[in-house]
C-alpha cells in the first residue's frame, strides 16, 4: 500500500504548500500587525483565540481515527464517511452554542462579540475537513494540497490590499472567514468526485459511536493543547491590556507557522507507523518521525536565538517594543512542544492515549496555575515561562508515574544516534 515514492511526493506537496503558508502568512503577518499597530492587533488575536478555544468542538478531532480505521479495513468507505461527518456536524453545533455564550458572557465591553461570533460560524465549516482525512489514508493529499495553496495565495494578495487600502482590524476578521468558505468549497467539489463522498448523515449509530469513542481521547488532547496555547491569549487580554496581547500574539504567531512541521511529519509518516505497528515491524519510519522533529525544533531554537530580536525588531517596527526580546525565550518552548508533538504520536501506536491526556491536562494545569502569578509579576515574559516550566513539569512527573512515557522519551532519545 505505501511506497517510498508515495512518501517523498506526500512530503513535498503538504512540505510546498506549508512553505508558502511560512512564507505568505509571515508576509502578511507582519504587514497587518505593522498596520493595525499592537492595540488593534491584539483586538483581532483575541477574537481568533476565543474561537480557537472552543475549536476541538466546532474541528473534532478524527484525523487519525479516520486514517486508522480506512488502513485497518472492516467496514466500507462510505458508512466511515458519513459517521464521521454526522459526528462533526452534532459536536460542532454545541461547540458554536457555547463560543457564542462564552463571547456575550466573558467580554463584558462586547468589543469582538460580532467578529467573534461570524468567525464561530464560518469555522463550523472545517467539519468538511474530514474529506482530506481520506486523502490522507489514500496517500492522494497532494490532490487537495494543490488547490488548498492557491487559495492561501489569493488569501494572502487580497490581506495585503486591505492593508494597502489602510482597512481596519475587522476586516481581517471577513478575510479569515472568505478562506473557511472556499476551502470548504475544494472539499466539497473534490469529495463529491468520490464514491464514499454522502450528505447522508443517517448512518449506523455504531459505527458513530465507535468513531466518537476512538475519537474522544484526541479530542481531549487537542482540547488541552488550545487550552494550553490560548488561555495566556485571554488571561493576558484580562489581567494586562490589548497592546500587550498584540505584542505577544505577533512572537506566538510563528509558533503556530512552524507548527506545519510535526502536522506535516505525522500526515506522512502515521499510516505507514500505523502499517509497521500491526505487522509486527520495527518501525524505522518512527525513528525517522522522532529524528526529523528533533532536528526541525533545533534549527529553530538555533536561528531565533541567533538573530530572533533583529529579525522581529526589523520586520514589525518600533510600536513593538517587547516582542523582540520575547522570541528568544518563546523559540525553546517551541522546541518543547515539538517534543510533546512526537512523544503523543507514539503514544497513539501504542494505544496509550490515557498517558497522553495525563501528560497535556497536567501541563494546563500546571500552567494556568503558574500564569496567575506569573503574568501580573513577570509581564509577557512570565506567560512565556509558565508554559515552559508546565510543559517540564508535566514531562517530568510522567516519566515518573508512566512507563509509556519513558519508553516513548527513551525512543526519541536513541533515534538522535
Amino acid at each position: 500500500m505505501f511506497t517510498d515514492r508515495s512518501i517523498k511526493e506526500t512530503i513535498l506537496s503538504l512540505g510546498l504548500e506549508n512553505f508558502l503558508r511560512i512564507l505568505l502568512g509571515a508576509a502578511a503577518s507582519i504587514l497587518v500587525g505593522r498596520h493595525l499597530g499592537p492595540a488593534d492587533y491584539g483586538k483581532f488575536s483575541y477574537t481568533l483565540s476565543v474561537v480557537l478555544i472552543f475549536s476541538p468542538l466546532l474541528n473534532f478531532s478524527m484525523n487519525e481515527v479516520i486514517v486508522k480505521t480506512l488502513v485497518d479495513g472492516g467496514y466500507a468507505e462510505r458508512e466511515v464517511f458519513t459517521s464521521g461527518l454526522r459526528l462533526r456536524f452534532l459536536l460542532g453545533l454545541i461547540g458554536i452554542l457555547c463560543c457564542l455564550g462564552y463571547a456575550f458572557l466573558g467580554d463584558q465591553s462586547h468589543i469582538a462579540f460580532f467578529p467573534i461570533a461570524l468567525y464561530c460560524l464560518f469555522f463550523f465549516l472545517k467539519s468538511f475537513d474530514i474529506v482530506e482525512y481520506f486523502f490522507i489514508a489514500k496517500q492522494r493529499v497532494a490532490e487537495v494540497s494543490k488547490v488548498r495553496s492557491l487559495i492561501f495565495i489569493g488569501i494572502n494578495i487580497l490581506k495585503f490590499l486591505l492593508v494597502y487600502l489602510k482597512e481596519d482590524w475587522l476586516w481581517f476578521i471577513y478575510v479569515s472567514c472568505a478562506e473557511l468558505a472556499f476551502v470548504f468549497l475544494l472539499y466539497v467539489i473534490k469529495g463529491s468526485n468520490e464514491s464514499w463522498f454522502s450528505f447522508n448523515l443517517k448512518t449506523e449509530k455504531g459505527l458513530t459511536y465507535r468513531l466518537f469513542k476512538k475519537s474522544f481521547p484526541f479530542f481531549l488532547i487537542t482540547l488541552l493543547m488550545v487550552l494550553f496555547t490560548r488561555a495566556d491569549h485571554l488571561m493576558i487580554w484580562e489581567f494586562l491590556d490589548k497592546a500587550k496581547l498584540g505584542e505577544y500574539s505577533v512572537v506566538v504567531k510563528w509558533g503556530e507557522f512552524l507548527n506545519f512541521v510535526p502536522l506535516l511529519l505525522t500526515s506522512t509518516f502515521l499510516p505507514k507507523i500505523i502499517e509497521e505497528s500491526k505487522n509486527g515491524a520495527t518501525s524505522t519510519s518512527l525513528k525517522l518521525f522522532f529524528r526529523l522533529i528533533f532536528c526541525a525544533s533545533l534549527l529553530i531554537t538555533l536561528f531565533f536565538n541567533l538573530v530572533g530580536p533583529t529579525f522581529i525588531g526589523s520586520l514589525y517596527g518600533g510600536s513593538y517594543v517587547e516582542a523582540p526580546q520575547l522570541i528568544r525565550l518563546y523559540s525553546f518552548q517551541i522546541c518543547i512542544s515539538f517534543f510533546f508533538a512526537g512523544l503523543v504520536r507514539y503514544l497513539l501506536v501504542v494505544d496509550r492515549m490515557i498517558s497522553a491526556i495525563a501528560l497535556y491536562g497536567l501541563a494546563l494545569f500546571l500552567n494556568l496555575g503558574i500564569n496567575f502569578f506569573f503574568i501580573p509579576w513577570l509581564g509577557l515574559q512570565g506567560a512565556i515561562y509558565a508554559s515552559i516550566v508546565a510543559y517540564l513539569g508535566s514531562l517530568v512527573l510522567g516519566l515518573v508515574k508512566d512507563s509509556y512515557i519513558r519508553k516513548g522519551a527513551g525512543l526519541y532519545i536513541r533515534s538522535l544516534f
